[in-house]
């Protein structure tokens, strides 16, 4: 995980892994700690709305990720 800065407008991103994503919300101007290998970061920081910060640089934020990740399929089956 690393701390950025995000530039951008107020939006959010799921984050996703093998087996759960979680949703993230992103505010212009605030610090958040994201997973650096995450695709989703990667492009929003080549694009230039995701700045790193050195960790003694910022306030320890909240984490953006949710304690409880959610199952990456949400449909109910049907029988």
């Amino acid at each position: 995980m690393k701390t950025y800065v995000y530039q951008g407008p107020d939006s959010g991103i799921t984050l996703q892994d093998k087996e759960t994503s979680t949703d993230v919300l992103l505010r212009a101007g605030k610090t958040v700690r994201l997973p650096e290998g995450n695709a989703a970061v990667k492009t929003l920081a080549a694009q230039g709305y995701l700045v790193e910060q050195a960790d003694d640089a910022a306030p320890a934020p909240a984490p953006a990720v949710a304690e409880k990740p959610t199952p990456k399929s949400t449909k109910a089956a049907k029988e």
